[in-house]
């Protein structure tokens, strides 16, 4: 049997128990035993009925990013891709870097839903060499107004660093939401954020340093359990926040194969510190380095005309011949009048999804090749539209890169 604890007996004179006495002590003694199980079971219980509810939670955030992934990257596509075409007219510099804030703005706020949907249902973050400072400046110039509000000091401490394998998208987001906690430690007096990249031998290291109010200590070892909120008000006790932020930058940091370390004092600030490997050294092409290759005549079809615009211009600006369409119907007529070489379809329109438009499309023109459009792309779906064949899948909102490197892969013109 297992030993729950130890009963110790005293008297003030020394005791010799019979028979009776000692079987009334072993009696006793069971009893207790009995009540210090039973209390940890009860204690067990409730620490599971918290990991069910906080599970039960995070399903109901997992079912409601799907829920509103779809219109919310709608919206994002629509005004990156209208960013990205202002941008590929001759527009003014200072007019350029705003529409170029714009763009990776959008694009971010896209890897914000996404890293979500990373954190709630375990999606695979897509991975490609790229450069972190990709995912610092646009996050410090989006947030300028905020410094300015707060009277933040911002210190840049950046050293060039070799590419990472990453999701650049989603590392964006945890820069967005480590500088959004330290904003919130410097809210009521201000003070000085400062921003270390360097490189450390094989790992990248990112640092976040506030001189804020630093993390209570009772809630210091954990930061990283969802639900657990760091953001404090004047008077130093925890208010706001969904207790998410960390948790998530924890579990994208750990995808990557690196750590996330906080050093924190009260009354004197917070340094978060990220460490990433670093990617193999891979030769990269540039997309603009490849060849031209004949222009293709493209059938876009989104329920949203916004996007469906967007997409538009961006492949007539890359000289392909492109129709738009936000009815399917009327799309499947156009595929049937005249031959068609690629058709972009969004996975979900009201009138007809994607997965039929495509089934429908294949019958008309087999030789023709699909490219999914989708504002959220579940591994269920994605798997169900590969079984149909289509050939490349892009995630709202899209670059113009990522449209020119799946046309380009579709004429087999090397990227």
């Amino acid at each position: 049997d297992d030993v729950v604890g130890c009963m110790v007996l005293v008297t003030a004179e020394t005791l010799t128990l019979d028979e009776q006495g000692q079987r009334l002590v072993e009696t006793f003694a069971a009893q207790a035993a009995l009540a210090i199980y039973q209390a940890r079971l009860i204690t067990k219980l409730k620490s599971s009925q918290v990991r069910v509810v906080q599970s039960e939670r995070l399903a109901a955030i997992g079912t409601l990013a799907a829920g509103v992934a779809h219109e919310f990257n709608n919206l994002l596509a629509g005004i990156s891709g209208i960013a990205q075409l202002a941008l590929l007219e001759d527009t003014p510099e200072e007019q350029r870097e705003a529409l170029d804030t714009v763009a990776k703005s959008a694009q971010n706020g896209g890897s914000i839903t996404r890293g979500l949907l990373t954190f709630a249902r375990h999606l695979e973050p897509k991975r490609e060499p790229a450069d972190l400072r990709n995912a610092i400046d646009p996050v410090l110039s989006m947030l300028q107004a905020e410094f300015r509000r707060a009277n933040i000091k911002v210190e840049r401490r950046i050293q060039p660093v070799a590419p990472l394998l990453c999701d650049i998208g989603t590392l964006a987001q945890v820069m967005l939401n480590l500088v959004t906690n330290a904003i919130d430690a410097m809210h009521s007096e201000g003070g000085t954020l400062t921003i270390e990249l360097a490189q450390d031998n094989d790992h990248v290291r990112l640092s976040v340093a506030d001189t804020g109010t630093g993390i209570p200590a009772d809630v210091r070892d954990r930061i990283f359990e969802p639900f657990v909120s760091t953001k404090t008000s004047n008077d130093g006790k925890l208010h706001g926040g969904s207790g998410l932020g960390l948790a998530i930058s924890y579990g994208i940091i750990a995808e990557h194969g690196g750590t996330i370390d906080v050093d924190s004092e009260e009354g004197r600030g917070t340094t978060m510190t990220i460490r990433l490997p670093l990617a193999g050294q891979a030769g990269q092409t540039s997309a603009h380095s490849a060849q031209s290759a004949q222009p293709l005549r493209v059938i876009i079809v989104d329920d949203e005309p916004l996007i469906a615009k967007s997409l538009h211009g961006l492949l007539t600006k890359e000289g392909h011949e492109a129709e738009w369409f936000t009815e399917p119907l009327k799309a499947l007529e156009a595929i049937s009048r005249a031959p068609v070489d690629v058709i972009f379809a969004d996975l979900m329109m009201p009138d007809m999804d994607g997965v039929t438009l495509i089934q429908r499309a294949k019958q008309r023109v087999p030789q023709a090749l699909h490219v999914v459009v989708t504002g959220q792309a579940n591994p269920q779906q994605l798997e169900l539209v590969k079984g149909l064949g289509v050939n490349a899948v892009i995630e709202k909102p899209f670059s113009l890169d990522a449209i020119r490197a799946v046309v380009r892969s579709l004429q087999r013109v090397p990227v």
